[in-house]
């Protein structure tokens, strides 16, 4: 795969991603909802990985750590997302409270945190090195950040539907955006 393909195919994954996470939090709640949200959470890896490429020279060491964390906090939320999507539903109130409780719950709440930092580090990074739209990195800081701070604070799931929805339209721009930048590059080399 040449590095436009995977530029242009991650711009895709990305604007298929953006539409997923948002139907994942308007739509009820069921399997394939879930499932979809779960492809959502695997395409932005590609969508990192692409921005990542594209920048790494204007990003400098901002860049390299946002990538580190982003990506390494999107990997473990999408274990998150599997437990609580396919292994919740088949257990009792008392083994989903354990869940929560002592190392299990120590290492959910940490991997929200470093998704959350690699979220606000990266997207900072995004801006610094302006070969994306600045808006879409803020929609996609404020999106995640605020749900990450709907979590914090147990805030109602509309803040969380709000929040989700505002990051799944950074995730759209960045997406068309990447998809651009893909087609541009394949254009000049022909």
């Amino acid at each position: 795969m040449t590095t436009q393909t995977l530029i242009r195919t991650s711009g895709v994954l990305a604007v298929a991603g953006g539409m997923l996470i948002a139907i994942d939090k308007v739509l009820p709640d069921s399997f394939v909802v879930s499932t979809l949200g779960l492809c959502a959470a695997l395409f932005g890896l590609w969508l990192l990985t692409a921005i990542f490429l594209l920048q790494r020279s204007e990003a400098g060491l901002l860049g390299d750590i946002g990538y580190a964390l982003n990506s390494a906090g999107l990997a473990l939320m999408v274990g998150v997302s599997f437990v609580f999507n396919y292994a919740f539903p088949h257990m009792d109130e008392v083994a989903r409270s354990a869940t929560f409780s002592g190392t299990s719950g120590a290492m959910l709440q940490g991997s929200y945190v470093i998704y959350t930092v690699g979220v606000i580090v990266f997207g900072a990074a995004i801006i610094k090195a302006r070969r994306f739209p600045a808006g879409a990195a803020i929609l996609y800081i404020v999106g995640f950040a605020g749900g990450f701070v709907r979590f914090v604070l147990s805030l109602p799931q509309t803040v969380d539907t709000i929040a989700s929805v505002v990051a799944a339209a950074g995730i759209i721009w960045l997406g068309a955006a990447l998809w651009s930048q893909g087609s541009r590059a394949r254009a000049a080399q022909t």
